[in-house]
């Protein structure tokens, strides 16, 4: 009985660990979208990732982990525009769904797909960013003034 219990344990850690490993995977990509939006953040966020991972080589448990990390907490209604707008602003030629999306995640922000897409409709009917395509979004172009002209 003891022989099927172990068997059980290896089959559970196992499949905890194949899924890990998937997980591991999808943030490797995200890593990959920090670089293209920051350097900096970049090489900050993955400083981090490894100091979690020597953690756990370590054999660190939950208490004795340097927890560096910011709290994650969802994106506050008043600022969420601003948010967005940032990670627009990134993109010249403008931000596809999946750029700012991405940009949502990482930042640890609790929104689903679906809420910026509403969200992102939303600001398109105030006039707030525009459509270049489907599926892209850019700030509005500044129109030219005769004071810009001259500068």
């Amino acid at each position: 009985m003891a022989y099927n219990q172990d068997e059980e344990r290896e089959a559970a850690a196992r499949q905890l660990a194949k899924m890990l490993l998937g997980e591991a995977r999808r943030l490797a990509l995200q890593f990959q979208t920090i670089l293209t939006l920051d350097a900096g953040v970049h090489q900050e966020a993955v400083d981090e990732f490894a100091a979690l991972v020597e953690d756990l080589r370590s054999g660190a448990t939950r208490g004795e982990t340097s927890s560096r990390a910011e709290i994650e907490r969802p994106l506050d209604s008043g600022n969420t525009e601003n948010f967005i707008l940032d990670i627009i602003g990134i993109f010249p030629e403008g931000a596809s769904v999946e750029n700012i999306f991405n940009g949502v995640i990482e930042s640890g922000a609790a929104m689903s797909r679906e809420a910026l897409t509403v969200r992102l409709h939303r600001m398109l009917r105030a006039g707030k960013i525009m459509r270049p395509s489907q599926g892209h979004y850019a700030l509005p172009h500044a129109p030219v003034t005769p004071f810009r002209r001259m500068s």
